[in-house]
């Protein structure tokens, strides 16, 4: 399957609130505000077929990059997207001078720890 990966607009909010609820975490939606301003710049956004139906969000700080979120739509997980938002996420920290980056995921997650460690993570 074939995904376009660029840099998340305005726009992409509905994208954005659709596919957060993904993340299971008790932090609240950020308003379309917020994501515009604070988000959108740190955010890529995976188009498919169906449209949006990914998106990371990182931070650089310095030498380090923390990837916050990764979401994949469940309709087209186990077909590269998360692998492909990742690569992305790396080739846009090493050009911003990063030289670490980092993530947290909760340890029950299976198939997103499995994920991390095919594109490099590993357990701290």
């Amino acid at each position: 399957m074939a995904f376009a990966i660029r840099t998340a607009c305005e726009a992409d909010y509905p994208t954005f609130a659709r596919l957060f609820p993904e993340l299971a975490v008790p932090d609240p939606l950020p308003d379309a505000a917020a994501f515009a301003a604070r988000m959108a710049p740190w955010t890529l956004v995976l188009d498919g077929e169906e449209g949006g139906v990914g998106y990371a969000h990182w931070q650089a700080y310095g030498t380090t990059t923390h990837v916050v979120q990764i979401v994949v739509d469940p309709r087209v997980r186990g077909r590269g997207a998360g692998a492909a938002l990742l690569a992305e996420v790396k080739t846009r920290a090493l050009a911003a001078g990063s030289t670490r980056w980092y993530l947290n995921v909760k340890q029950d997650n299976a198939a997103a720890v499995r994920l991390y460690e095919r594109t490099g993570f590993s357990v701290e």
